[in-house]
This record gives C-alpha cells, structure tokens and sequence, in this order.
C-alpha cells in the first residue's frame, strides 16, 4: 500500500497580494490600517470590495505603520497580507474585526507596467517640463492625456 503524504496548509496558502492605501494609524504604537484597492487574482488586478474581500474593508499593520506613512503618504504601494487569526471575543477594536494583516516588510512600491496614474491635462511647454496638477498624484509615474493621445510614463516630483 502506497503511502500518502498530506501537507498542512500554511500562512503563505492562505496569502493575498494586494493593492492598497494607507488609512490610519492606531493606538497600539507601529500599528495602523490599510485599505486595500485591488487583489492580483488569475493573473490581473481586480477591485477589492467588502463581498469579495474583508467585510470590515481594512487590513490591520501590526508593525512599521509609521515607516510606511514616511514612505508611501498619499501613494499606493503593493502588500501581502495573511488571514487574522486573533480571536474576536479579546480587544473590541478593530484589529479583530480586520480579516487580514499585514507587517512592513511586505511592502513595496507597484511597478508603472503595473499600476500607473493617467492625468487629463494639456502637455507643458517642453522647454518648461512643468504641469500644474489639484492633487499629487499616488503612482511613482504618470501617464498624461492630452486630448485624445497619452504620453508617458514620466517620473515626477513636487515643487512649490
């Protein structure tokens, strides 16, 4: 009789690559929340909703929290998260309710093949190379859409 070999399922099975948001930080100090936009499923983004994801619509960081405002304020930044295995009868808060975590080392910045910021504006003069935006942008680079044609990707960096 051959004998079969059953392989438990590990944090890694149970992983989700995710596009996310910071939201805010928490009072246990390197926490905070996330919130994630979109899931890498069957080989492509898809959006993240509460039916699909976590009903709570956060991911809880258990540490680094503050490193990763310094590092990605107002930008997306890919992270893994695994499920939270913390029971829901302990802390009232809303570490226990998010169905998944996540630590700063995971984190990383999405690649312009990835996931990129398209901004309808008209191009700038090429010898001023200065586009006037409402808000920062929160991709690493930027497409822009003038009238019917994008141009791109261009790296940019905030002035005054």
């Amino acid at each position: 009789m051959a004998e079969t070999t059953l392989k438990g399922v590990t944090m890694d099975d149970e992983k989700r690559n995710v596009i996310a948001i910071l939201d805010k930080a928490t009072s246990k100090p390197g926490g905070g929340y996330l919130k994630p936009l979109a899931e890498f499923i069957g080989g492509a983004w898809r959006p993240t909703t509460k039916e699909n994801f976590c009903k709570s619509g956060i991911i809880f960081v258990t540490t680094g929290y503050p490193e990763l405002e310094h590092k990605y304020k107002g930008r997306l930044f890919h992270i893994s998260c695994t499920p939270n295995l913390q029971s829901p009868s302990g802390d009232p808060g809303l570490a226990n309710r998010a169905s998944y975590i996540a630590k700063l080392s995971s984190a990383k910045a999405p690649t312009a093949t990835e996931i990129i910021q398209i901004i309808p504006a008209d191009l700038p003069d090429p010898n001023v190379r200065q586009l006037i935006v409402e808000s920062l942008p929160i991709t690493d680079k930027v497409m822009v859409l003038d009238k019917e044609k994008i141009f791109g990707p261009f790296d940019w960096k905030e002035e005054d």
